[in-house]
């Protein structure tokens, strides 16, 4: 897992601590998961194991959310940022043994959105777009050529029923800043594909290099003017 931020310092999960790597400077390790880029900055779960979202910005300074998202939400074991950092999206345990894809407000920790996932599904990864009303999530599924598909998910009450992103196997999804369409990472071949998020048609495709083709574990995330894709 890999967040960057708009200096370009970036954050990745390795053997539970996170290596921070600033444009200038050295590296350093600390104790933690889960890095997102907010609005202000990298931040990661200082604790993966506890209740609620325990994050802990660049400094250590821990970031407090409401007692709300404390109470109701289990341990989180994936967790993402939305484009501009204004949401996290979460996947939480919760104590009726289900699943539940959270996206909460950075700002105060509101939760603005709640899916129930059924276990057997098995919901490992997800995606929020920036206005924080819909989620992309990484299921397990015998219809996908590989066993899990990506599905999107309306977070409001008149939302559609989930959809499947796209039939072929996508490796990774990031919503553009405006919601209006979807970067997917695609192994076979290795490329980037701009679908529209709505009707999931292609706009347009950008083939990846030798070094991305030979990559397992690459992303694509979105910034304010640009797709990136991160190896």
């Amino acid at each position: 897992t890999v967040a960057v931020d708009d200096d370009g310092a970036s954050a990745s999960c390795e053997d539970d601590r996170i290596v921070l790597r600033p444009r200038v400077g050295p590296y350093r390790s600390v104790p933690g998961c889960e890095p997102v880029s907010l609005a202000s900055g990298l931040h990661w779960l200082a604790d993966p194991t506890a209740d609620g979202l325990p994050l802990v910005d660049a400094r250590g300074r821990p970031r407090r959310f409401g007692a709300k998202v404390l109470r109701e939400t289990g341990p989180p074991y994936r967790l993402t940022a939305s484009p501009g950092g204004r949401f996290l999206g979460a996947i939480a345990f919760h104590p009726a043994l289900s699943r539940h894809v959270l996206v909460v407000r950075a700002s105060d920790g509101h939760i603005v959105g709640r899916r129930a996932i059924d276990p057997v599904l098995d919901p490992s990864d997800v995606r929020v777009a920036a206005d924080g009303a819909a989620a992309a999530v990484l299921v397990r599924t015998d219809d996908a050529p590989q066993g899990r598909a990506w599905f999107l998910l309306r977070l409001d009450r008149r939302a559609p029923p989930v959809r499947q992103i796209g039939r072929a196997f996508l490796a990774d999804v990031a919503f553009s800043p405006d919601g209006r369409h979807l970067a997917a990472l695609t192994q076979d071949p290795a490329e980037v594909v701009v679908l529209d998020a709505t009707t999931f048609g292609p706009i347009a495709r950008v083939p990846l290099d030798r070094a991305a083709r030979a990559s397992r574990s690459s992303t694509v995330q979105s910034a304010p003017d640009r797709v990136a894709w991160v190896r």
